[in-house]
């Protein structure tokens, strides 16, 4: 887990290619779902405002645009439910991103072994957003803050947390997430 720019896509993917672990990420189970019309095409299609979208486009919607919890974790459970995420395991990338979602975590039946937060200095990260949208970047840094309190509040997840610094190189990252992997 970690604001957005802070690596935690990279840090997930290195991994599951390190351990063989699935990649879960919430922006492309709704992608390919838009992309393959599912059972509840309609719904996400509500939330898009319909119509036959560049991949490029609808990946910018998902990005501002706030799907409904019920979906996400719909979708969400269906992706968990497949052999390969309950032989491999996997690793969720940025999920859950809110108190709902966080207590959505007990009707998919996730108990986390781990969450790894990454965080660092905030002026990095806006450094690093691209596209100069920094007024979008302050209210999800704010979401991630609030979604640590929540896990760090609550007995269950709270030994589980361990906090990463994202300035760090990315193998750097890895080799200290890997440590906890494998001496816990």
């Amino acid at each position: 887990m970690g604001p957005p720019c802070s690596g935690r896509t990279t840090l997930s993917r290195d991994l599951c290619a390190k351990y063989g672990f699935v990649h879960i990420s919430t922006v492309e189970i709704l992608r390919d779902f838009i992309n393959k019309k599912g059972k509840l095409s309609s719904l996400v299609g509500d939330c898009i405002k319909k119509g036959d979208l560049s991949n490029l486009i609808i990946f910018i919607l998902l990005m501002f645009l706030t799907v409904p919890d019920e979906i996400i974790v719909t979708l969400l459970n269906e992706r968990l439910m497949k052999k390969d995420c309950i032989i491999q395991g996997f690793v969720l990338d940025g999920f859950p991103k809110n108190l709902s979602q966080i207590q959505s975590l007990e009707d998919l039946r996730v108990h986390p072994n781990f969450i790894f937060f990454l965080e660092g200095n905030e002026e990095v990260l806006m450094e690093r957003l691209k596209d100069g949208k920094v007024e979008s970047l302050v209210p999800r840094i704010v979401r991630w803050k609030e979604v640590l309190k929540i896990f760090e509040s609550t007995p269950k997840y709270s030994n589980l947390i361990f906090k990463i610094n994202f300035l760090c190189e990315s193998k750097n990252i890895l080799e200290k997430v890997s440590f906890h992997l494998e001496n816990s």
